[in-house]
């Protein structure tokens, strides 16, 4: 190998090699990093060593020379700790919408970014479970696409995947829908696209993981303004913040009397910022606003007789109605 090549790659291999196979248990010794660059073809002196390792601390690579278990260098601050790795993989590993060998690659890629001792410390608490995953191969693809239109203002059409039931078994269609795409949020382990469908006044959510084909096309988008309540930006944390499972719906003010066992239920959802007031020794009243949806009916139903309904009225009668349906259903 020329030795001119050699310098310059030199010192992006010893890079390379405290990256991999060190940190603070198993630091690596100047006669590791010559025979590491013999292996690579490349001849180097022990002085030459402590220079490349103190011009990459120069440059500022977190380099720290050890003593203990053994003389040598480990790479100390990477760009992620182990516990900002661990929740990473466990979030790759809960996204429902990602498939599962995109899963295995994202892994295997986050496992990469510490040493190989480490990643094998990472690999030994890594699970995977038996919870559905993606099947959609398209869905990177389609993520990217969104972004792209998303920034640029455009609208989106793509194919939808909608299942039916037919005699014993289960049908997949998949029709024609036409969008104007504002945002993409992530909400119980699936992601979904927010938008209006041109058929309509309002907005409508997609789960992304059911759409394919889906192109750009080179028309501005309908404004937000004439399908929400926002009228110079659209804040995607405030609209996931009042739709309930992804179900849409008119924003109206609520107002509920809950138990005051759910105060952190209530909080860890709306935040420590909402209007709470004490209504007597056992209860607490709580405002926000809300999309007036199944969702939310689902919502309140979990906590049974702990949360009651002031207003408005449409959202009581909502209730009631769901809870008649309910009833119906074990007086045949």
């Amino acid at each position: 190998m020329d030795k001119k090549i050699d310098v310059k790659l030199k010192l992006l291999y010893i890079l390379k090699f405290l990256e991999e196979k060190s940190d603070e248990n198993n630091p690596i010794s100047s006669a590791e990093i010559i025979d590491m660059l013999n292996e690579v073809g490349i001849r180097c002196e022990r002085k030459t060593v402590y220079k490349d390792i103190a011009a990459l601390s120069s440059f500022g690579y977190d380099v720290i020379k050890t003593k203990t278990p053994k003389s040598g260098w480990f790479l100390g601050e990477r760009i992620f700790e182990i516990p900002e790795l661990c929740l990473l993989i466990d979030a790759v590993q809960s996204a429902s919408f990602i498939t599962s060998d995109k899963t295995n690659v994202l892994i295997d890629k986050l496992k990469g970014l510490t040493s190989e001792s480490f990643a094998d410390k990472i690999q030994n608490r890594v699970y995977v479970d038996k919870r559905i995953k993606c099947t959609n191969q398209e869905i990177y693809y389609t993520i990217d696409k969104l972004h792209t239109a998303i920034n640029e203002k455009k609208k989106v059409e793509f194919l939808y995947e909608k299942k039916a039931i037919q005699n014993e078994g289960i049908t997949i269609d998949k029709h024609t829908l036409k969008m104007s795409p504002y945002a993409m949020v992530w909400n119980d382990n699936k992601y979904y696209l927010v938008g209006n469908n041109e058929k309509y006044d309002n907005l409508m959510h997609a789960r992304i993981d059911k759409i394919f084909k889906l192109k750009i096309l080179d028309e501005p988008i309908r404004h937000f303004s004439e399908v929400s309540e926002y009228k110079t930006e659209f804040d995607t944390a405030d609209y996931a913040l009042k739709v309930f499972s992804m179900f849409s719906g008119e924003v109206k003010d609520i107002e509920l009397i809950c138990n005051n066992k759910l105060l952190d239920n209530i909080t860890d959802r709306f935040g420590e910022n909402i209007k709470i007031y004490k209504h007597d020794a056992d209860s607490f009243r709580v405002e926000f606003r809300a999309a007036m949806s199944a969702g939310l009916i689902s919502w309140i139903s979990q906590y049974r007789s702990a949360v009651k309904i002031v207003a408005p009225e449409q959202l009581k009668t909502m209730y009631i109605n769901e809870l008649k349906e309910i009833l119906a259903l074990y007086d045949e």
